[in-house]
């Protein structure tokens, strides 16, 4: 049998890894994150602008990038800040929640529908990686869709600038249409509050619908993935057209809609909220909050005998919200004066929030000198410090300065 020349060798073929990173960006299929490392807090916007519908979507999305992280004391950890005018710790890095009790907290957070206190928010995400572990790394992911609200003491350039300080990489995913007036000042904000470069940590979408495309391209940014492939649907949301964005801005991108299937867990403990008496109903059955925009919801502490529940009664009906809660004020001037000799008289004014190392949680306040406010925490029962006090008037007496 005759056997022809041999012919020149071919090029090398790719290797598993590379067909592997090309699958994922073409079809946008389920990534999974390694069991690795990784302080991670969600910054979620749940100002007036988002809107009930909308806020469904987010808290969705949230839950579906955490379904594909390793959660655990050793590998992934969660938080979670939920702000409008006021800011919530919905999750804190040191509670040790399972995954699906992570996801089951995200699922009951209100709907605030008020300011768009950005500047605050990430304070109080910063605030929570002063828990990190060391060496690990934190990332933050701020979901916004407004100008952040210049009645916000704490501006977002500041606590933005802290937080790269401190090494926590910050990604942004910002909402809103390119036809509107005020998209390259919402852009420029969003460019200030990431870390750099910007076309890796920014994502900007004119839909909130379009929130499960972004699913993929975030997970790979945050977190080592895993060789498996995964070919699950991973989202509740039915195929749409996204229409490609310019070009020459590599930060929006047309892609794949994914699908994610829920998983509902139940909550032992609920306390229903008390409604507001400002409050009046939408035709739609919503809630409308009637009063300015510095109204605060109502928060009562569950049972000492327990972890306890808090049940905020807020701009939307809610029937079991259970969560791990802390609110803040704004002040009502941008420079308070300066502090005077009696200022202080407590000793514990001055010390770090401290929950101490024990379980029994119960509902307590402590004084944050950056924002000279009172704030609700959970302590642990035990030890921690002196700035921990019963009743917020306690804690108001004792720390705030006029």
């Amino acid at each position: 049998m005759l056997q022809g020349r041999a012919g020149e060798k071919g090029e090398p073929g790719l290797k598993r890894e590379e067909v592997i990173r090309i699958i994922r960006e073409i079809c946008g299929c389920g990534l999974k994150c390694r069991a690795s490392p990784l302080e991670l807090v969600f910054v979620v916007d749940s100002s007036e602008s988002v809107g009930p519908e909308n806020f469904k979507l987010v808290k969705d999305f949230v839950n579906a990038v955490i379904e594909r992280l390793p959660v655990s004391r050793d590998a992934g950890r969660i938080g979670v800040v939920l702000y409008s005018h006021v800011d919530m710790v919905v999750v804190s890095l040191q509670q040790q929640l399972s995954q699906d009790d992570v996801k089951a907290a995200v699922r009951k957070m209100p709907y605030l529908g008020e300011g768009t206190f950005t500047g605050s928010a990430i304070h109080r995400a910063n605030q929570l990686f002063q828990a990190s572990r060391p060496g690990v790394r934190k990332v933050a992911v701020v979901l916004t869709d407004g100008h952040a609200d210049a009645r916000d003491f704490m501006q977002f350039e500041e606590t933005a600038m802290e937080a790269h300080a401190e090494g926590i990489e910050m990604f942004v995913i910002g909402v809103a249409n390119k036809t509107d007036p005020l998209y390259e000042e919402f852009q420029a904000q969003m460019d200030v509050i990431a870390s750099d470069p910007d076309e890796e940590h920014v994502y900007l979408i004119d839909d909130f619908r379009m929130l499960p495309a972004l699913e993929s391209k975030i997970l790979s940014r945050i977190c080592e993935q895993d060789d498996t492939m995964a070919f699950l649907p991973n989202s509740v949301f039915p195929p749409m057209e996204i229409h490609p964005k310019a070009p020459e801005d590599s930060r929006s991108k047309e892609f794949p809609v994914e699908e994610n299937i829920q998983l509902e867990l139940p909550v032992e403990t609920v306390t229903a909220p008390t409604p507001l008496p400002h409050e009046a109903r939408r035709p739609d059955g919503n809630l409308l909050d009637t009063e300015p925009w510095n109204q605060l919801p109502d928060i009562t502490p569950g049972s000492p005998g327990g972890p306890g529940a808090i049940s905020v009664a807020g701009p939307q009906t809610l029937t079991d919200w259970l969560y791990e809660a802390e609110s803040t004020e704004a002040p009502a001037s941008a420079l308070p004066p300066p502090l005077t000799h009696s200022a202080l008289p407590d000793r514990g004014c001055s010390q770090p929030l401290d929950p101490g190392p024990c379980r029994q949680y119960v509902v307590r306040w402590y004084y944050d000198p950056e924002a000279n406010a009172c704030a609700q925490f959970w302590y642990g029962g035990c030890q921690g410090n002196a700035n921990n006090f019963e009743t917020e008037a306690g804690c108001k007496n004792s720390c705030v300065y006029t």
